[in-house]
C-alpha cells in the first residue's frame, strides 16, 4: 500500500493568487512570505531582500533577490530543474551568501509559486524568456558581475537565454545538465504511442540522491511538487532535443559538474555534446553522486559546493 501523502496543496496558494509585485521587502515580512521562507529554510531576509512576481509572456513568475551585508562579489542567478522550484537551492544559498555573493532566482513557468499549468510548457524557449525577465528585473539593483548556475532543465533554460541574445552572465555553471534524458530513444517511441490517449502522465519518483530525508520531503511533504507530468512538456523536450542539436552553441565560459550515478539524464551523451559544442568547457565528475547534486548527502554535496565556490571565485579573480 502506498504511503499517505501529507502535502498541504494550498499552503502557499495565497502568494500565487495575490501575485505581489517585485519589491524590496521591509521587516517584518508579510506573514505568508515569512511562512514560505521558513518552510523551505531559505535564509534570504538577513540583508536586502526583494520578492515578487514578474511577467513572462502569459505567466507570472515568482522571483527573489538577496544581497548580503558587507562587500559583495557579484550576483549568482540560480535556475532550478524540471519538477522543482527555487527552494531546491536551500542548501547552496547560504554558502553563496556567506561567501559574499548575492543570489537571484525564479520559479520557472508551471513550477513552484509561478502561474501556468503544472509542468506544462509550449516550448523550451519560454524558459529562456523567463531567465531574461529575471535578469531585466534585478539588473538595476543586483551587484555585478553576474554568474549563472543551472540544474538539469535549468541548464537548458540558460542555454535558451544565451541563444536568444542574453549577455549578462558570461560565466555559467551547469549541474547535471539536461540535453537528453536516459533511455532517450525508447522514451520517444513510448511517448509517440501513448500521447493520443493520455491527458497527463504519472510522475515516477526516482532515487535522485542518497539523502532519504530529502526524498521523503519531496514526495510526501512539499506542497509545490506535482505528481503529474503534462504531456506538453515531453513534446517540448523532444522538440528542443531536435532543435538544439542542429544549433550552433553560443560562446560562453562553462563549467559542468556531474555525478556518475545519475540515472535521470544521459550524462555521457550530454557531456560529449556540450563539451564538443562549447569551446573550453571544463567538466568535473563527482564519483558516486546522483542527479540532484545540490540535495545529495554531505559527502557529495560538500564537493559540489567547494567546486562551485572555487569556480566562481577563480573566474571572478580573473576579471571575467
Amino acid at each position: 500500500m502506498a504511503a499517505q501523502k501529507k502535502r498541504d496543496d494550498v499552503r502557499f496558494e495565497i502568494l500565487r493568487g495575490n501575485r505581489p509585485p517585485f519589491t524590496l521587502q521591509e521587516q517584518p515580512l508579510p506573514p505568508r512570505l515569512q511562512e514560505y521562507l521558513d518552510y523551505y529554510e531559505l535564509p534570504l531576509a538577513s540583508g536586502l531582500y526583494w520578492f515578487g512576481f514578474i511577467e513572462c509572456k502569459e505567466y507570472f513568475c515568482a522571483a527573489h533577490l538577496a544581497i548580503p551585508e558587507g562587500e559583495v562579489k557579484g550576483t549568482v542567478l540560480l535556475i532550478h530543474g524540471f519538477l522543482s522550484h527555487f527552494g531546491f537551492y536551500q542548501d547552496m544559498i547560504p554558502r553563496l551568501l556567506d561567501d559574499g555573493w548575492a543570489v537571484a532566482g525564479i520559479d520557472l513557468p508551471g513550477h513552484g509559486l509561478s502561474t501556468g499549468t503544472p509542468t506544462g510548457i509550449e516550448d523550451f524557449s519560454v524558459y529562456g524568456t523567463a531567465v531574461q525577465a529575471l535578469v531585466d528585473t534585478v539588473s538595476h539593483v543586483a551587484p555585478k558581475p553576474f554568474a549563472a548556475i543551472g540544474h538539469s532543465m535549468g541548464c537548458a533554460s540558460l542555454l535558451e537565454y544565451r541563444l536568444n541574445g542574453g549577455n549578462q552572465p558570461q560565466r555559467y555553471l551547469f549541474i547535471a545538465p539536461l540535453v537528453r534524458s536516459t533511455m532517450f530513444g525508447l522514451s520517444q517511441f513510448g511517448f509517440s504511442l501513448m500521447q493520443p490517449f493520455v491527458d497527463n502522465l504519472p510522475r515516477v519518483y526516482q532515487k535522485t540522491t542518497g539523502d532519504s530525508d530529502y526524498l521523503d520531503f519531496k514526495e510526501f511533504h512539499d506542497p509545490l511538487q506535482s505528481d503529474r507530468v503534462d504531456p506538453s512538456w515531453v513534446r517540448a523536450l523532444f522538440n528542443w532535443n531536435s532543435r538544439i542539436e542542429e544549433t550552433a552553441m553560443p560562446s560562453m565560459e562553462l563549467v559542468i559538474i556531474q555525478g556518475d550515478q545519475d540515472r535521470v539524464v544521459d550524462f555521457t551523451y550530454n557531456l560529449d555534446f556540450l563539451s564538443s559544442s562549447i569551446l573550453n568547457t571544463r567538466v568535473y565528475i563527482i564519483a558516486g553522486a546522483r542527479h540532484e547534486l545540490p540535495k545529495e548527502i554531505p559527502l557529495y554535496r560538500d564537493d559540489l559546493f567547494r567546486l562551485v565556490l572555487e569556480t566562481l571565485n577563480r573566474e571572478s579573480t580573473d576579471g571575467n
